[in-house]
């Protein structure tokens, strides 16, 4: 199969290809479009901004492809390509074993961030019981928590 990014002809089994047939080559290297692919996605949701506000305007207009993204899923990079994102198990077998540490570790991005949210939100509302300038201990404890630190 020809590659969509690198034009090299690769074998089937050491690349993924999406719902529509564009093919990534992957080898499991650090080098591999695939890889390369996924690394940008995960290194672009780590600089997003409001990210939580975003996927909340994003399910709002119905823009599921985009709520996807924000999530940390990793679709085609062809322009137009309507197919659904990779799967976790085409994106592991054939990108590097580094990449795939920052592709999970970007899956996590939203949840901590809606969760984040939440919490920042019920400190205004309830601003004496939870924070306050002086006794942040709450938000903070909660901050850790989601982060697994006991």
């Amino acid at each position: 199969m020809t590659c969509v990014v690198c034009y090299d002809d690769c074998n089937p089994a050491h690349g993924v290809a999406c719902g529509e047939g564009h093919f990534l080559c992957g080898h499991g290297e650090v080098d591999g479009c695939l890889s390369g692919h996924v690394l940008a996605r995960a290194d672009a949701l780590r600089g997003t901004d409001r990210l939580a506000a975003q996927a909340e305007a994003a399910e709002a207009a119905g823009d599921t492809r985009r709520v996807t993204e924000l999530g940390g899923a990793v679709h085609c990079p062809v322009p137009g390509c309507g197919a659904a994102a990779l799967t976790d198990v085409s994106i592991a077998r054939h990108a590097a074993e580094a990449v795939v540490a920052e592709y999970v570790g970007a899956k996590t991005l939203l949840p901590i961030a809606c969760e984040t949210a939440r919490v920042f939100e019920q400190a205004q509302v309830e601003p004496g019981r939870h924070c306050s300038p002086r006794h942040p201990s709450h938000f903070h404890a909660s901050i850790l928590e989601l982060n697994g630190i006991p």
